[in-house]
């Protein structure tokens, strides 16, 4: 609240682009076709993710073998 009443943020966290790093990679081997697949693609990394893991920013991911072809709302799926 308090950025949108300055228009100021704070240079921490991910506003820093050095932290932009993610830490798990997703390979997918399978074909993704609808939205519904991407949901369920989201989804499953989500739960993949165990409580004790020492993540300092979060989970991000990098998802590498989504096709070419995948549309914005696909991706957004995600």
């Amino acid at each position: 609240l308090s950025t949108a009443l300055t228009g100021w943020a704070p240079l921490w966290g991910l506003h820093i682009p050095s932290n932009w790093k993610p830490n798990i990679l997703v390979k997918v081997e399978c074909d993704l076709t609808d939205s519904t697949d991407f949901s369920v693609l989201g989804d499953w990394i989500g739960r993949q993710i165990e409580p004790d893991w020492i993540l300092p920013f979060g989970p991000m991911p990098r998802i590498r073998g989504l096709p070419g072809s995948a549309t914005f709302e696909m991706k957004k799926a995600l």
